[in-house]
């Protein structure tokens, strides 16, 4: 997306109230004239059919096939594989970003979480695997920084942030965008497309003491990542 779009978004990562990730589950359509207020639109999406196919094809493929046909034993740093996450047992799409002795540190490219593997759980990438473009949007909110006077604690922070994002079509209008791709936001509820701008996240965190308000975009904080399920 450009800025100035509005886009319906999938928070599917946090690190922090001002650090997160998401997908854009209807793409770069305008919210206001294709939203729905539920997530039937998102569900019959030719978007929810591609990446809900491709972890099914890939969890098929990889759960199928012997560990000794298509190992990785050395992953390198920045390479793509197929890593098995602890959660479902599913294979996902992921950026080797650590290798250790014993295990492998991976980002799911199409979610945004972070995971240590076992060197098991890691396999080679195909080619097939690979014609979808990569899911997870790094974004932060913008004229916000996490408030570090306030009473509130950064895992409960971030906490209270993932449960006024979880399981809730969000509206973002896109205010800038960094040299590294970072989206700069403006996050709306979108359940009421009626008064999107009327529950604006932004100041729902600022009101919660959160986040202070500043003038500037943002400031980018770094923290463990916590993946929503689904």
């Amino acid at each position: 997306p450009s800025v100035g779009d509005w886009v319906v978004v999938l928070v599917t990562a946090v690190i922090s109230p001002t650090r997160f990730f998401v997908q854009l589950p209807l793409g770069n359509r305008n919210p206001f004239s294709s939203l729905q207020s539920d997530y039937d639109s998102v569900e019959e999406s030719r978007w929810y059919e591609t990446v809900a196919l491709l972890i099914e094809e890939m969890s098929h493929h990889y759960n199928s096939k012997p560990f000794s046909d298509i190992e990785v034993l050395k992953p390198h740093l920045g390479e793509i594989v197929a890593a098995r996450y602890s959660i479902d047992e599913q294979w996902y799409r992921a950026r080797v970003v650590d290798v250790l002795d014993m295990s492998v540190q991976v980002f799911f490219v199409d979610f945004g979480n972070v995971e240590m593997v076992s060197p098991r759980d890691i396999r080679t990438m195909l080619d097939k695997f690979m014609h979808c473009p990569f899911q997870a949007r790094e974004c932060c909110l913008c004229n916000l920084v996490c408030n570090s006077q306030s009473s509130v604690m950064p895992c409960e922070a971030k906490n209270l942030f993932v449960d006024l994002v979880t399981d809730h079509l969000l509206v973002a209008e896109i205010i800038w965008r960094g040299n590294d791709n970072v989206l700069g936001l403006n996050l709306f509820y979108a359940e009421d497309a009626a008064r999107i701008t009327e529950q604006h996240l932004n100041k729902l965190l600022v009101e919660k003491g959160i986040a202070s308000w500043i003038e500037e975009s943002c400031v980018i904080m770094t923290d463990d990542v916590k993946l929503f399920p689904g």
